[in-house]
């Protein structure tokens, strides 16, 4: 049976073998002034999910993230790797790469990217790009 832990399993791994992300994280509110782990980084994110008879549709937001210089003298060039690099995320899951068994996973064709917003109360200098995926799996419980 597929679950959501295997699923962000999955994605820990694509995140583990990409040459840019350095690390990996799991939750909703992580703190990048007292990380001390390499940067750029790749966050998922559970969001609401679907279920229905015999399967479940995990949503999570997949954010990859970087801090630029204190003077924000290279925002731009962070901003664009990051958009790379998002897009390199994001093409594994359309091309079908990311999951070993696809017969038990299928991946919305609608995945939406967009720049995040750092919080104001924390990382306010940190740059990031989001993507929203759908990830649907047999799920059957007995």
């Amino acid at each position: 049976m597929q679950t959501l832990y295997k699923v962000v399993k999955e994605v820990q791994e694509l995140a583990t073998n990409h040459p840019q992300i350095t690390s990996f994280y799991y939750g909703d509110s992580i703190q990048l002034d007292v990380k001390s782990d390499a940067l750029p980084a790749l966050l998922v994110e559970p969001q609401t999910s679907q279920s229905g008879k015999g399967f479940v549709t995990f949503t999570v937001l997949i954010t990859v993230f970087d801090l630029p210089k204190e003077d924000r003298s290279d925002d731009l060039e962070v901003d664009s790797r990051l958009f790379d690099i998002i897009q390199d995320v994001v093409g594994q899951f359309i091309n079908g790469d990311i999951f070993k068994n696809h017969e038990d996973y299928s991946v919305g064709n609608d995945i939406s990217i967009s720049p995040s917003q750092p919080r104001i109360d924390k990382n306010d200098r940190m740059l990031a790009w989001t993507a929203s995926v759908d990830i649907t799996v047999k799920y059957a419980k007995t």
